[in-house]
């Protein structure tokens, strides 16, 4: 086979993250991909999630077809290690090469990865910057400090930041994105992703979607029109796909109703299309009129942040969604007979016990849901109000591995016993729950017999997680209680269901073998963060 007959002028590549999810297409990258094609640019995409490149393989598949012009990396601040490995690596092989790096890790924390090394930071989107950047740079001139949104060291060592400018266009006038990596996805049966608009607009303490956006000025949300979504299902559909994840943040938000909705689900017919969907949705969006018409169209699993069902939590997290709205949306998708994977976060700072018997009196009754494990938290992401309250309170922690993510102490003595006791029963079953969620909350290009295989499955650990929930709870409100009483149940139970754990891993990786999955996702990183019971026993 003869080697490549064509050098790219960029090559952009997405690292290999420190996530429990298995791998999805990028975006993000596409779209920058696609300008810069429509501008008479080679470009080059290296998905390292996709594909399971370390960072030395990495860079020699970008590089194999010659020396680019520039290198980009799209990053988070969880996989700065990775980053940082392939920073030295670029610099080693080809030193004189322009480093750039996007996303939203960049976006937050500029000054850091200006200090592992880049050449130049973008914050927020890229669309409208990226071909004149990438001008500037191939060039090797100067860069013009007209361009927005950039962080980089000038040619005395001065760091620049260009004016924070929101984008002009519509998201219409962008082109389709490439679609480079599609059949690597399509190949691990991963939904190919669509994005028919960005941001959101709730106002979530703890969301850095919004803060996302804020940072450059953006409109908080916008959305595309259904001429163009239907112009890119079909060319989807020409690839093949029959499974796709609508990737927004939020998929419906004024002025997308239930009439916006049953407008998209004609067009679909009215082209003659057929998709399976997952998409994102608000609690208080959900209605029965609106999902009769997703269904229509498609829609067979929903992503909803219902977060909490206790409502002092909901006022605390700024939800707009109460608790009665929370419910009602479960049971409106749970009677159109969609899969829900339920965002859920139990435990912040100010969390009670009270609180935790709520929220596990509504897991019960809604036992058919899917969420990887109950013991999350609300951690403080960059930019968020929720960071600035806590830090108003002096109540902030270091950071301890959460990837640029902060926490603060548990107020309550008995709350943070229970949480550090749900995160041992759940550090000992983990890798089990992600593996039986990811085929339906990420979810896979799965028939409804496979789907409702997993639903079984995951319900089944689910349930008995439950049961160890309550069995806390009710230790901590006896009468006399100790923390160790707490260490000594969780020692216990995860003792006690180590038979049961490997009779239910072997019918997990049959069904993954049926279903030709491969589950190679990293472990969740946040699960060591709270090592021990972190309390300090009175008794």
């Amino acid at each position: 086979m003869s080697g490549p007959t064509w050098e790219p002028d960029i090559v952009f590549g997405t690292l290999l993250p420190s996530v429990h999810r298995t791998a999805e297409e990028n975006l993000g990258l596409g779209y920058l991909a696609s300008v810069l094609r429509d501008a008479g640019y080679a470009v080059k995409i290296v998905d390292a999630w996709l594909e399971r490149l370390p960072a030395e393989k990495m860079v020699t598949r970008m590089l194999e077809a010659g020396v680019p012009g520039v290198i980009g990396i799209s990053a988070y601040i969880s996989n700065m290690k990775e980053a940082l490995e392939v920073v030295r690596i670029v610099k080693t092989r080809v030193p004189d090469v322009p480093l750039l790096v996007g996303g939203p890790g960049p976006t937050f924390h500029p000054e850091a990865f200006l200090d592992a090394g880049f050449d130049v930071v973008v914050r927020g989107e890229a669309e409208e910057l990226i071909e004149p950047l990438c001008r500037s740079l191939i060039s090797g001139m100067a860069l013009d400090p007209g361009i927005p949104n950039l962080v980089y060291s000038d040619r005395e060592g001065n760091v620049v930041k260009t004016p924070l400018r929101p984008v002009t266009a519509r998201l219409d006038q962008y082109p389709c994105p490439a679609r480079d990596t599609l059949a690597l996805a399509v190949h691990r049966r991963s939904l190919a992703h669509l994005a028919t608009s960005r941001g959101c607009r709730g106002n979530c303490l703890f969301c850095s979607v919004s803060s996302f956006h804020h940072t450059t000025g953006n409109p908080k949300w916008r959305g595309r029109s259904i001429g163009s979504i239907g112009d890119e299902l079909e060319y989807l559909a020409r690839l093949g796909v029959r499974h796709v994840r609508i990737v927004d943040d939020s998929f419906i938000e004024p002025p997308r109703g239930r009439g916006w909705a049953g407008d998209l689900a004609d067009e679909i017919v009215r082209r003659g299309l057929a998709f399976r969907f997952r998409c994102s949705l608000r609690a208080d969006r959900i209605d029965d009129d609106l999902m009769a018409q997703l269904v229509r169209m498609g829609v067979f699993a929903v992503s909803c942040g219902v977060e909490n069902f206790a409502p002092s939590a909901l006022r605390r997290m700024e939800k707009t969604a109460t608790a009665e709205q929370n419910l009602r949306a479960l049971s409106v998708l749970r009677n159109h007979g969609v899969y829900v994977q339920a965002g859920l976060i139990l435990f912040d700072h100010e969390t009670t016990v009270d609180e935790l018997l709520v929220n596990l009196e509504v897991l019960e009754a809604h036992d058919w849901i899917v969420a990887p494990g109950f013991a999350s938290e609300m951690f403080a992401a960059t930019g968020t109000r929720y960071t600035a309250r806590l830090r108003q309170l002096g109540v902030l922690e270091r950071d301890q591995g959460r990837h640029g993510n902060l926490t603060s102490t548990f107020a309550n003595r008995r709350v943070k016993a229970v949480h550090a006791a749900l995160q041992k029963w759940h550090g000992a079953h983990a890798e089990l729950l992600y593996m039986a969620a990811d085929p339906i909350g990420t979810p896979k290009a799965l028939e409804s017999d496979e789907l409702q295989s997993f639903h079984r499955l995951h319900s089944q650990l689910w349930k008995r997680g439950l049961r160890f929930f309550r069995q806390t709870l009710e230790l901590v409100d006896a009468r006399g209680f100790c923390t160790k009483d707490l260490e000594e149940l969780a020692e216990e139970q995860v003792n006690m269901s180590r038979s049961w754990r490997n009779k239910f891993s072997r019918k997990l990786a049959e069904e993954y073998r049926r279903a030709n999955l491969n589950y190679d996702a990293a472990e969740n990183p946040f699960l060591s963060i709270r090592s021990g019971m972190g309390v300090t026993s009175p008794c």
